[in-house]
């Protein structure tokens, strides 16, 4: 008989950071079957973008979906990038509309990457101010779209990491 035990490391739920990868900028991603972790390459790694988002912002879904006849899975990063300044709105009207692979790290210091070259996530961005000084002011980013698999564990694929 197989068992699934209670994995005896942390478990700390949550998202420390976040990198954009373009879709035209993936190399190669290809699975290691012993292990089940994959293994990304870029073009150029100068191209992928590091998203500072207020700590404790960033969630990540993605649920199983079967509707459409074949399975897929609807995949979905949220952070909060703190301050207006014209220089994060136009770094973001840069990205807006993008199509990414998303590699993020989670708490437990694990790389996991969702969406592909072949099914990535889109980039969208709202802003938001409250009405009191001290309240949050800045900008909600949004990474969704549908996949053919859910996110995937990868080893660290950045060399200046």
């Amino acid at each position: 008989m197989q068992v699934l035990n209670k994995s005896a490391e942390d478990n700390l739920g949550g998202v420390l950071l976040l990198y954009l990868v373009p879709d035209y900028n993936i190399l190669t991603q290809e699975k290691n079957f012993s292990t089940g972790i994959y293994t990304l390459t870029f073009l150029d790694e100068d191209k992928n973008w590091l998203i500072y988002c207020t700590p404790e912002s960033i969630a990540y879904t993605e649920e199983e979906d079967d509707s459409l006849g074949s399975k897929f899975f609807k995949c979905k990063l949220e952070g909060f990038i703190p301050n207006d300044t014209p220089t994060i709105s136009n770094q973001l009207d840069l990205l807006r509309n993008r199509r990414f692979a998303v590699v993020f790290t989670d708490y437990n210091g694990r790389y996991k990457v969702a969406g592909s070259k072949t099914s990535p996530l889109r980039l969208s961005v709202s802003f938001s101010s409250q009405d009191r000084m001290s309240a949050l002011r800045g900008r909600n980013i949004t990474l969704e779209g549908d996949t053919f698999k859910g996110a995937a564990f990868v080893n660290n694929p950045f060399t200046s990491s």
